[in-house]
């Protein structure tokens, strides 16, 4: 019965573990993680992608969204040329054109190359299914996969909110300063305010070329609708693309926990007895087993040797030839019957001991069996991530330097133009600055956090009780700690290594630029 209710909670938690697809089954793990990829044109929802029309028509909107980077980098080159002696335009257009160079390099490498993509982002989900089958069990993977499940949630809604609060401010809230002063003003009032085309600037999200009409309607409300789609498209795809990032090294880091817990569990899953433990310990055979050797070196100068093919017919008949050979084989001396009797029935005793201690034996040898194979299919789920790992890191380290450089670049000019003070653009260049910092914070500290995922399998093996293991077993927890040694890192163009120190590195160089700049305004 407890049999049955046991099995019946596994197979729940298996179900709730995995997704039944067809023939096949994969993690219950991305989810909601692949929303900004949907939204920004990078990839297609599954509903989508079955769909050929739907398919289609996401495709033509993939390839506005790429398109529209080109126009819109023309018109701020126009404007750094137009405003080339006004020093704090040249360095808001500076960012925006290090912006868009980047946001629309990374999202076009990624639409490129989108299936091998879509292949990395399944294998996160199915690959390593076999090998979480075969290893550990469902107590243990269901609450990782749900707690992991949960954070990356978590975080996704928090950069979709923080993704939307920077639409707000480049993209709705110039419009709404527009309004509002053409409401609250007389038309004298705004023509005075507005004697050249450069004042329109501050009712647009970006700085562009603006057209000499830019205050005849409807040439204004046709201009806004450029600008605001180019704030959507970079915004969205600057989110979407660094999402993938986040994909990657929070996914990975979640199978590299599942593959400790897998470990952490040898010792509860094969518990070890205590003459198996001896054995591992090391301590000789004649020290555990002292007095049957004994008593059994006395039998055999008392009474002779024993018989061996009356032995194995049972107590009964060992007693009964065993009498036998005393009388036959004893010649004179003090022994009685009964001394002789109660000898037979200590060795006898002795016999058996020595029967259950070969069934332990054997006991002994089929769990490190299944411990040798338990741990060869940790070791495959072990390399299957490494190599799944340097595929990841080949995919992506061209993109992550791209990312890095187009980081300091936005960080830095972002953070002048809030030094500078501009009340009409502080709103907008406090959310970049905030948004330009988040997103390498968070890249770096999920690098750090997959280093950290990949060494705890090292600490796994050594922290499991491999001293009580036989030496073939030795061998492989030996084997997981030497390809241990060495964090899972991602690398970006091989210059940087995604990192917390890597962070600190890009803050220390944009502070050193910053300081140049700001001492270049001053003089």
């Amino acid at each position: 019965m407890s049999g049955t209710i046991g099995t019946g909670i596994n197979s729940k938690l298996e179900d709730s573990l995995f997704e039944q697809e067809g023939e096949s089954k994969r993690l219950n793990l991305l989810g909601m993680q692949l929303k900004p990829l949907h939204l920004c044109g990078i990839l297609p929802p599954a509903n989508i992608a079955r769909n050929t029309c739907k398919s289609f028509l996401y495709n033509i909107f993939t390839t506005l969204t790429l398109f529209w980077f080109i126009p819109h980098i023309i018109t701020q080159i126009m404007a750094l040329y137009e405003h080339r002696n006004k020093f704090e335009m040249v360095t808001g257009l500076v960012f925006q054109i290090a912006l868009f160079v980047h946001t629309g390099t990374v999202a076009a490498y990624f639409v490129f190359h989108r299936k091998q993509l879509i292949r990395l982002l399944e294998s996160l989900e199915t690959h390593f299914v076999p090998y979480i089958e075969k290893v550990g069990s469902a107590c243990r993977h269901v609450p990782i996969i749900r707690e992991a499940s949960k954070q990356a949630s978590m975080l996704i809604w928090t950069l979709l909110v923080v993704c939307w609060i920077v639409l707000f401010a480049w993209g709705f809230l110039p419009i709404i300063v527009r309004y509002f002063d053409v409401l609250t003003s007389t038309d004298k009032e705004i023509d005075e305010s507005l004697d050249s085309k450069d004042e329109y600037l501050k009712y647009f999200g970006l700085i562009m070329w603006l057209p000499p009409n830019i205050d005849k309607f409807p040439v204004y409300e046709l201009v806004y609708v450029f600008d605001s789609v180019a704030a959507y498209v970079v915004d969205s795809n600057l989110t979407g693309s660094n999402t993938i990032f986040f994909i990657f090294m929070f996914n990975i880091s979640t199978h590299f926990k599942i593959l400790t817990s897998c470990i952490e569990d040898i010792d509860e899953m094969f518990p070890q007895t205590k003459e198996a433990t001896d054995k591992g310990l090391g301590i000789p055979k004649a020290e555990i087993v002292t007095s049957k050797r004994n008593i059994i070196s006395l039998d055999d100068k008392i009474f002779g040797p024993p018989i061996p093919e009356e032995i194995v017919s049972g107590r009964h008949n060992v007693r009964r030839e065993y009498g036998k050979a005393t009388k036959s084989g004893f010649q004179g001396g003090d022994y009685t019957t009964e001394t002789s009797e109660a000898a037979s029935s200590q060795w006898a005793e002795n016999i058996f001991m020595s029967n259950e201690s070969g069934e332990q034996t054997t006991s002994d040898s089929l769990r490190d069996d299944k411990i040798y194979q338990y741990l060869i299919e940790c070791v495959k789920y072990h390399q299957a991530l490494l190599n799944f790992c340097a595929e990841v890191n080949a995919f992506l380290s061209p993109v992550l330097l791209v990312f890095f450089l187009g980081s300091e670049a936005m960080v830095c000019f972002s953070a002048f133009q809030l030094a500078l003070g501009l009340s009409d653009g502080n709103f907008k260049f406090f959310t970049s600055v905030v948004d330009t910092i988040a997103w390498p914070l968070m890249i770096c500290w999920y690098g750090d956090y997959l280093s950290e995922q990949s060494l705890a399998v090292k600490y796994a093996a050594y922290n499991s009780s491999w001293y009580n293991r036989s030496t073939r077993v030795k061998k492989l927890l030996h084997m997981i700690i030497l390809r241990s040694q060495y964090p899972v890192r991602l690398t970006a163009g091989k210059f940087y290594i995604v990192s917390l120190q890597t962070f600190a590195d890009v803050g220390n160089k944009v502070y050193a630029f910053f300081t140049v700049l700001k001492h270049m305004l001053e003089s």
